[in-house]
């Protein structure tokens, strides 16, 4: 009932343009950014805390249930396939050199 993998790449461009989805989570700063592009631990953790909640709407699926009905779940290979693509686009992120 979803998308056969790999993801395609409208909804990755989708995805990697859409903004922090929880109003509490702001969008990482510069030198958040900065320091993701670089590979800072800490800062890759923020960037996936900020778009958490979209990764998890993206990996969604409907799963018809024995009785009949349809359930929406989180796919959790998909979720994590997201995650690898955002992290391996995040070094890729065009950033002013200084």
């Amino acid at each position: 009932l979803h998308d056969a993998l790999p993801i395609s790449q409208t909804k990755m461009i989708h995805f990697q343009q859409r903004k922090c989805q929880r109003m509490e989570q702001e969008m990482p700063d510069y030198e958040t950014i900065r320091a993701a592009v670089a590979g800072e631990k800490w800062a890759l953790d923020k960037v996936l805390a900020c778009y958490g909640d979209e990764i998890n709407r993206l990996a969604m699926i409907k799963k018809r249930q024995p009785d009949g009905s349809v359930k929406e779940e989180i796919d959790e290979d998909l979720r994590q396939t997201l995650i690898l693509k955002l992290l391996e686009a995040i070094p890729q992120f065009p950033i002013e050199k200084e």
